[in-house]
């Protein structure tokens, strides 16, 4: 059954947009962006998935479809009958989901450095290595999780980032919720929508999350999609170019 998220929200406009988090934090990702932000036109509903931040205490299991539909019963209990999703990497797959269940409310979609829509494909053996990064201490989650990172920005972000993950989220759920991001596969049934969908690649990311990888693993299944790739940028362009993010996501949200 849904459970009520929590949210923070910014703005009164009558554009109204469900923001969502990725795997390494809660809402609180978006606050280097919210200045940019135009908050007379547009309404940003910030949520949080179970086992994150404001939703740190809810409990479940953690899955695809049960995040789509606490998202949809956040947007009932908002009383939005149409509403925009805004999805960053992890929720970038339960945005694209959320269309295929209720696709005459979603009036567009911003998916951010997203999982593909025909998924990432991790082993098992894979899975459980992001478990056990998941479920582990500090040093061993730095340890795990700085190489993998590189060197491009410093060591004092990736200690920010994984002090961030510690504060504000639950690590078992963050476990669980690898088996969704690295495992799912949505494409099948995805070509017949319609809802306008940005995709935004980075072109310092990671493989499978820049525009070429992108271009195909993602965008061909929705006919109304368009992608763009910011440059000298990474995983967290919220953080790390938020001006032009914002520009990007309003100007998009408001055609």
């Amino acid at each position: 059954m849904p459970v009520d998220l929590g949210f923070s929200q910014y703005g009164d406009g009558s554009v109204r947009a469900i923001v969502l988090h990725d795997w390494f934090c809660d809402h609180s990702n978006w606050n280097a962006m919210t200045p940019y932000l135009t908050p007379d036109q547009f309404t940003y509903v910030f949520a949080d998935l179970r086992g994150y931040g404001d939703s740190r205490n809810l409990s479940g299991e953690y899955t695809l479809g049960e995040a789509a539909s606490d998202v949809i019963a956040l947007a009932d209990r908002l009383g939005w009958k149409t509403f925009s999703l805004i999805g960053h990497s992890m929720s970038g797959l339960v945005v694209q989901r959320i269309p295929q269940l209720v696709e005459g409310r979603v009036s567009r979609v911003v998916a951010i450095t997203p999982v593909p829509a025909v998924g990432l494909g991790l082993s098992q053996a894979t899975v459980e290595v992001f478990q056990a990064i998941a479920l582990g201490e500090d040093q061993a989650r730095l340890a795990a999780v700085g190489p993998m990172w590189g060197d491009r920005l410093s060591a004092t972000w990736t200690k920010y980032k994984l002090r961030r993950w510690r504060e504000t989220v639950e690590p078992r759920a963050a476990a669980k919720y690898v088996e969704m991001w690295g495992c799912e596969n949505i494409s099948e049934g995805v070509g017949r929508i319609k809802t306008p969908m940005l995709i935004i690649a980075a072109e310092k990311d990671a493989p499978p999350f820049q525009a070429a990888a992108l271009n195909t693993s993602t965008l061909p299944f929705y006919t109304s999609g368009r992608l763009v790739s910011l440059g000298d940028c990474g995983h967290y362009p919220m953080q790390e170019q938020p001006p032009l993010l914002a520009t990007l996501i309003e100007r998009f949200l408001s055609e």
